[in-house]
């Protein structure tokens, strides 16, 4: 190669690391006020991130605090009638693959029937039996014997982190959201991973 070659080459490699500092610069200030903001968020204006790794990877997931469960929510989920069958129940849980599905009286949520729910009734694996023995025996109840009523409900006006606690601290795996006794949704521990997944 000849000098004017190498004095050439020379000059793209200083312009091509000067360019690099220049982005790592970069991201290193928004990284600084990524903390900051988060900081702020959590304990107040000015504070300083003890754990910026653990806080800032949380905050990828944007569980921000003010974010609602709306935006997680399954709308508008299949519901059963309460003067249905247990055996309709049945069939929507293994039509569509779920695992829970709730109760309405109109537009009034009155309660919640999960796929365990209907192997307790039926005392037995109310899917791998035959069907018209389990529908049968089934649909010698009805659905408000068959549902629980005692149900964690919470409103659509709730975060996203508050619904994570909710079930993180409880027994169950569905949150129906439900306003003046109008049903709104379901949340699930499935959209919960789902959302989290999302994010990456």
């Amino acid at each position: 190669m000849s000098e004017r070659g190498r004095d050439a080459c020379d000059r793209r490699c200083v312009l091509a690391r000067r360019r690099s500092t220049a982005v790592e610069g970069e991201a290193a200030r928004r990284r600084r006020e990524f903390i900051a903001e988060v900081a702020d968020d959590e304990v107040g204006p000015g504070a300083k991130c003890a754990r910026p790794i653990r806080r800032v990877a949380g905050y990828n997931l944007s569980m921000k605090r003010s974010e609602k469960v709306s935006h997680l929510m399954t709308a508008e989920p299949l519901t059963v009638h309460e003067k249905q069958k247990p055996s309709e129940a049945r069939a929507l849980l293994h039509e569509h693959n779920i695992h829970h599905i709730p109760v309405v009286r109109g537009s009034k949520f009155i309660g919640l029937i999960s796929a365990n729910d209907l192997l307790r009734v039926s005392y037995g694996d109310s899917f791998a039996q035959d069907t018209r023995t389990v529908d049968a025996l089934l649909d010698t109840l009805t659905i408000t014997q068959v549902m629980v009523e005692d149900v964690v409900t919470m409103p659509s006006t709730s975060t996203i982190r508050e619904v994570a606690e909710t079930l993180a601290n409880g027994s169950f795996h569905c949150i129906p959201i439900v306003d003046d006794g109008d049903l709104k949704g379901v949340v699930t521990t499935t959209d919960l991973i789902r959302f989290l997944l999302a994010q990456y």
